[in-house]
C-alpha cells in the first residue's frame, strides 16, 4: 500500500512540475529551467515544495498551514483505504489538476 502511495505522489508531483514549468515559460517567455523552483523534481522534492504545509511531512494533515485552511487537509496515508483498498490515481490526478 504504501509502494502505491509513494507510486501515486511521484506521478502527482510530475504534473504539478510540468504546470509550474509551463506558467513560467508562457508568462515570463523564458525557458523552463531558467527558474530553479525547487530542488529537483523527484517525488518527495515536490512533495516537500508543494503538499507539506498543508499536508504535513508525513502526509496526515498537520502541516505548518493546516490551521489557516476552511478545511481540514485530508489524511493523505489513507486514500486507498478510504477506496476499498484501492489508490484511486485518475480521481487525485483530476484533484490535483
Amino acid at each position: 500500500m504504501a509502494a502505491r502511495i509513494a507510486t501515486g505522489l511521484i506521478i502527482i508531483g510530475s504534473f504539478l512540475v510540468c504546470i509550474v514549468i509551463s506558467r513560467a515559460q508562457n508568462e515570463k517567455g523564458q525557458r523552463p529551467g531558467a527558474e530553479r523552483l525547487i530542488e529537483s523534481i523527484q517525488g518527495p522534492a515536490l512533495y516537500r515544495a508543494y503538499c507539506a504545509g498543508c499536508h504535513g511531512n508525513h502526509g496526515k494533515g498537520g502541516g505548518p498551514m493546516a490551521k489557516s485552511l476552511k478545511s481540514p487537509p485530508a489524511d493523505l496515508t489513507r486514500i486507498a483505504l478510504r477506496n476499498r483498498g484501492k489508490f484511486p490515481l485518475a480521481r487525485v490526478q483530476k484533484i490535483i489538476r
